[in-house]
């Protein structure tokens, strides 16, 4: 993982495996065309204008997503960010 620091704001590269991004976008997409996002009008009773957006909530002990390399991808995301984190708070 690489680092870079500039007035508190970190910026971190190399955090995930190649393909992992990727392929956590084709799990959100699978998750979606399956039915279980949906738009924040109907979630929250946003208006259009304010809020034109897809959220999609997963509970990933009732709703598990696919592997990566042998781990969640909920497992791989949280390792990352719990490495920036750790990074983070060394530095500061």
């Amino acid at each position: 993982m690489n680092t870079e620091y500039r007035d508190f704001i970190g910026t971190y590269t190399g955090v995930y495996p190649a393909g992992f991004c990727s392929g956590l976008v084709e799990e959100f997409e699978l998750k979606t065309s399956t039915g279980a996002g949906t738009t924040r009008q109907n979630g929250e009773g946003a208006k259009k204008h304010a809020k034109d957006d897809l959220q999609l909530c997963l509970n990933a002990k009732h709703d598990p997503t696919s592997r990566f390399n042998g781990d969640s991808f909920s497992d791989v995301f949280f390792k990352g960010l719990q490495a920036c984190y750790e990074d983070y708070a060394e530095e500061y």
